[in-house]
């Protein structure tokens, strides 16, 4: 959790290969969170990021909705990178 009281945002990062795609963890349907127990946001097959809240589907490369209740819409994108094997945000 980044801040403090209402201004406080929670994110998630996913890992594909040597990628890392950071998320602000807000469902774009209905703001709520897209996890209902921790470090739960993948589909089954781990192919997508997945709304718990709604079964909304998104692509893992950049928050792309394709299927459920907010298709077309897209995850607020947080900028994230590797630099020496650690995670760094912004």
């Amino acid at each position: 959790m980044f801040g403090q009281g209402v201004n406080a945002w929670r994110m998630f990062v996913v890992r594909k290969g040597d990628r890392l795609h950071g998320y602000l963890n807000l469902c774009p349907h209905y703001s709520m969170p897209l996890n209902h127990q921790p470090n739960m946001f993948m589909s089954r097959d781990g192919t997508r990021i997945m709304c718990r809240q709604h079964l909304a589907l998104f692509r893992v490369e950049d928050g792309t909705c394709l299927d459920g209740a907010c298709d077309g819409r897209a995850l607020d994108p947080v900028p994230v990178r590797l630099e020496q094997g650690q995670m760094v945000i912004g």
